[in-house]
């Protein structure tokens, strides 16, 4: 009889299901322009001073169109500040990363706390580049395909190995 029990409280427990929610903890600004992204992350490195280098695309999969589609994506850890920033390409093509984005061409991420109080800052510094059409702080928690935006620091990676 106790083992029964066991047994039956162990299939019970393998039904139940995690539900893991992903922190959306980051700034993010979304930028308009025709630039190119090498010449993106080139003015971006020169009037943030930063480092924005290019690693893997980033590449997302459209399960209902069976397609995969590959965003292009820089990457720049500064380790003084424990800050992570990513400049991602919008649109590729056809497609948007963020669709409800679609007027967008880039989409800055910045990961950690010490950029925070300093975001409109960093959105003066960018309109001053000549071939930026528009800049705007977004909200994450309205976006609709936010999780998009969840992918792994693989830059920072690369660099601790």
């Amino acid at each position: 009889m106790y083992l029964t029990f066991e047994a039956s409280f162990f299939f019970t427990l393998a039904r139940q299901k995690i539900k893991i929610d992903p922190e959306f903890n980051f700034i993010l600004i979304g930028i308009a322009t025709p630039l190119q992204d090498y010449r993106m992350a080139w003015f971006i490195n020169n009037i943030l001073y930063k480092q924005l280098a290019k690693i893997d695309d980033l590449v997302v999969a459209d399960p209902v169109n069976r397609v995969q589609t590959a965003y292009g994506r820089f990457d720049f850890v500064e380790e003084l500040t424990k800050s992570v920033f990513h400049l991602v390409q919008n649109k590729q093509g056809a497609n948007n990363l963020i669709p409800e984005l679609k007027e967008l061409d880039y989409l800055l991420l910045i990961k950690g706390e010490y950029y925070r109080p300093r975001k409109n800052e960093i959105v003066k510094k960018i309109r001053r580049i000549e071939q930026i059409l528009a800049v705007a702080i977004i909200d994450v928690t309205t976006l609709k395909s936010k999780n998009n935006l969840i992918f792994e620091d693989t830059f920072k990676k690369k660099n601790q190995v």
